[in-house]
């Protein structure tokens, strides 16, 4: 089946290059400049007028097996699928995310109590959720499985889009509250809508059964001919249509509360809105029973072509392609947090995260500490999430009269071994200050 070692090879592909987690936690050690309202636009700017470009998040993870976890090594050295504990290893959901936050220009002006800030920022996420049983299945074929209904239902979901955001901050005694207007240029979607599947190995003569209720929407991204035609649109992925089509709205909220000089508390949501996308959007969906009973040999004893089973399967199942404006919510976070300066050399960070990514939920708490010299920062972040209780990251900030640049690595182990860790990552950019 092509298609299904198409997408067993993209998951592996995916989980090798891991690269990072979403860690917002970092981005409190900014408190004070512009990229530190990326979390939470009430975190109060401290200088008149600033600058920040080239603000690059990297983020990726799974929350399912590492390729150490399904994989053994041979005598000579060499990986393969170690088929006998893969069971064991696999959750029956599992998820492979990431993608790429680029702030490429924001500025802020600070008058009085009042702040105002705008940008624009490009942004791309991805996710491919799939049971443990679809990689059992093209790993040990059906053969274990004769007489059982397996669900092997994927979803794939990725949106890339441009935003342009203005918005302001008020500081009124110890509080300050902040918001982001958004204006969104979606440049390519695919979105799982509904993804039931389940396959059937019957005992009688071994037929195969496929029950479908499928329905995938695509912008740009695939190109859709046949079930045994199908192709990325690598072009899609670029700036083309920027600012034309594809429109949305956005929304960016927060308050802090400055309980001393020492302390301050805050809380925020972020990328609340919605993307309609219009330019050329395509709807496939299948819905059915579909059933492979085997080929009759004795009919084509006489065929002079080459014979295909799986031609025959992806005949049998019938998919309907539509053109349909369709909408999309963004992945939506929010906060809650605080930052505390033990003096003017130290300071501690906690921060709260609950994230939506295409319709699950996440959760993440980040501890971190931060010292301060003349002109470089250093911190260390701590970071709990699902089924990773190891994430350990660092953080440096160098400073030269009104320009500084920032780099934070996220999950230090990650990147030193990632086929042994779920996630690893990096975020860095500059900022002027004057």
């Amino acid at each position: 089946m092509k298609t299904c070692k198409f997408l067993f090879f993209v998951l592996l592909f995916a989980v090798l290059n891991v690269s990072s987690i979403a860690q917002d936690g970092g981005l409190l050690f900014l408190k004070g400049s512009l990229p530190s309202t990326y979390i939470n636009p009430s975190i109060p700017l401290e200088k008149k007028i600033q600058i920040s470009l080239a603000g690059i998040n990297t983020f990726a993870g799974t929350d399912g097996p590492t390729i150490e976890d399904i994989t053994s090594k041979n005598a000579s050295g060499k990986r393969f699928i170690d088929v006998i504990n893969l069971s064991q290893k696999l959750n029956s959901e599992n998820s492979i995310f990431g993608g790429v936050d680029v702030h490429t220009f924001d500025v802020g002006v600070r008058i009085g109590a009042t702040s105002l800030i705008a940008g624009h920022a490009f942004k791309s996420f991805g996710n491919i959720t799939y049971p443990g049983k679809l990689v059992e299945l093209i790993a040990r074929g059906n053969a274990p499985f004769i007489g059982q209904t397996l669900d092997i239902g994927t979803s794939v979901d990725y949106f890339g889009y441009n935003e342009l955001y203005l918005g302001g901050q008020y500081e009124a005694g110890n509080f300050s509250i902040g918001v982001k207007g958004k204006v969104l240029f979606g440049t390519n979607n695919l979105s799982t809508e509904r993804h039931f599947t389940t396959f059937t190995t019957k005992p009688e003569i071994y037929q195969w059964e496929l029950e479908t209720d499928y329905i995938v929407r695509n912008t740009g991204i695939l190109n859709y001919q046949a079930l045994d035609s199908v192709s990325l649109d690598l072009k899609s992925f670029s700036f083309d249509n920027l600012f034309v089509r594809n429109r949305g709205l956005g929304l960016d909220l927060g308050i802090s509360w400055k309980m001393s000089d020492k302390l301050l508390l805050m809380a925020g949501a972020s990328d609340i809105g919605s993307i309609t996308w219009n330019n050329a959007p395509k709807k496939y969906s299948s819905r059915g029973n579909f059933t492979f009973e085997g080929l009759d040999l004795i009919n084509l004893l006489g065929e002079k072509e080459n014979i295909s089973i799986s031609d025959t399967l992806l005949d049998i199942i019938e998919v309907k392609s539509e053109t349909e404006t369709y909408t999309t919510k963004l992945n939506s976070r929010f906060h809650v947090g605080g930052s505390y300066d033990l003096n003017d050399l130290l300071s501690f960070n906690a921060l709260y995260s609950f994230q939506e990514r295409f319709g699950a939920f996440s959760h993440q708490l980040s501890l971190s500490a931060l010292l301060r010299f003349s002109v470089l920062q250093t911190g260390l972040t701590y970071s709990l999430s699902k089924n990773n209780f190891t994430s350990v990251g660092i953080f440096g900030r160098i400073t030269a009269g009104p320009f500084s640049l920032y780099i934070q690595g996220d999950n230090i182990p990650g990147l030193l071994n990632p086929l042994k860790n779920k996630n690893a990552g990096l975020r860095f950019g500059t900022t002027f200050e004057f």
